[in-house]
């Protein structure tokens, strides 16, 4: 059995300790000892914020295609700039960018998944208007 890093339970423990394991399918989750527990390897991790980012991501593809479906119903002749080559490419990589650079980020420091959405749906914004005012026609 592996456990996850060194531990204060692992610290304690001495040759002949009595632990109690907790076991599901067959493996190993949690040892336990005098109310101290520490997960094995094999425990599930409670790593929410890349979940968060993929939803972020996808709310942010769905605003994308709506914005630039809108656009293209309303004026279906000039519909410039909110066409795919080039703002439409861009801004999906970078939507991408945006959504898994804070997700890997906050799974990094320990953040909780509700920060997710509140760092990359602002800062998404700030990609997309950075990206309007960089690819703009110059004339």
């Amino acid at each position: 059995m592996h456990l996850d890093g060194s531990g204060p339970l692992l610290e304690r423990l001495v040759p002949g300790d009595r632990v109690t394991a907790t076991a599901w399918r067959g493996e190993i989750m949690v040892l336990g000892k005098d109310g101290m527990r520490q997960d094995t390897l094999e425990a599930p991790r409670d790593e929410l914020q890349m979940n968060a980012a993929a939803g972020v991501l996808a709310g942010l593809l769905a605003a994308q295609c709506l914005v630039f479906g809108v656009v293209r119903l309303v004026r279906p002749l000039d519909h410039e700039p909110l066409t795919w080559e080039p703002y439409g490419r861009w801004l999906l990589f970078g939507l991408v960018g945006v959504s898994f650079a804070v997700g890997l980020s906050a799974v990094w420091t320990g953040l909780p998944w509700g920060t997710v959405p509140l760092v990359a749906v602002p800062l998404a914004a700030c990609v997309a208007l950075w990206f309007r005012l960089r690819l703009r026609p110059r004339g």
